[in-house]
């Protein structure tokens, strides 16, 4: 596999031509894979300055790491599970234990925040400290980040830990999330 010499600046998007996915250059120089379409746009406005390259040009090393859900910005639920999320800084998934919690942060209108993740990406996530009244979470404040800022309080960004095939995501699993987050929104308090 051929690389270019040229690296792309921190904060660039870049995909091969051809292929799905998406992937972020954080601090590191390392490229971080967007998982998909619900993550992407938690960061980014649109596909706009996404650089495309031709196969075999990508010029950064792909990391074991990926992009998460931008902290503060959604309610999470996981495959077919009751429980709801945010997210915090560092990954951190904050289980929103009760009613009053969910609208005072989110609104009365919080379904317009909520998507539904794939059990699968659980994984990328860490635990953190429940969210059992609005106190306990300032979404202001946790909306204050970069991708790069989010993957070092992950320690996500460790140089020498990379490997050169990131997971894709298929057109076939963004449809299936779409379909997935349009499904019954059953929260469990």
């Amino acid at each position: 596999q051929t690389t270019i010499k040229q690296t792309l600046p921190v904060g660039s998007l870049l995909k091969v031509r051809g292929a799905p996915q998406i992937y972020y250059i954080a601090q590191d120089s390392l490229a971080y894979a967007v998982p998909d379409e619900a993550t992407y746009f938690t960061w980014f406005p649109s596909f706009n300055k996404v650089q495309v390259f031709n196969k075999g040009e990508r010029p950064h090393t792909i990391s074991k790491s990926v992009l998460t859900i931008k902290p503060g910005t959604r309610v999470i639920k996981f495959g077919n599970k009751p429980e709801l999320y945010t997210v915090s800084k560092g990954a951190r998934l904050r289980w929103i234990r009760n009613e009053e919690s969910l609208v005072g942060l989110f609104g009365e209108k919080w379904q317009n925040y909520f998507i539904t993740l794939p059990e699968s990406r659980r994984s990328d996530y860490v635990l953190g400290t429940d969210i059992k009244s609005t106190t306990d979470f300032d979404r202001t404040a946790e909306r204050i980040t970069t991708p790069t800022s989010d993957l070092v309080a992950r320690k996500a960004i460790v140089p020498g830990k990379t490997y050169e095939k990131a997971p894709v995501v298929t057109l076939t699993q963004l449809k299936s999330l779409g379909e997935n987050s349009s499904a019954s929104l059953t929260p469990s308090f």
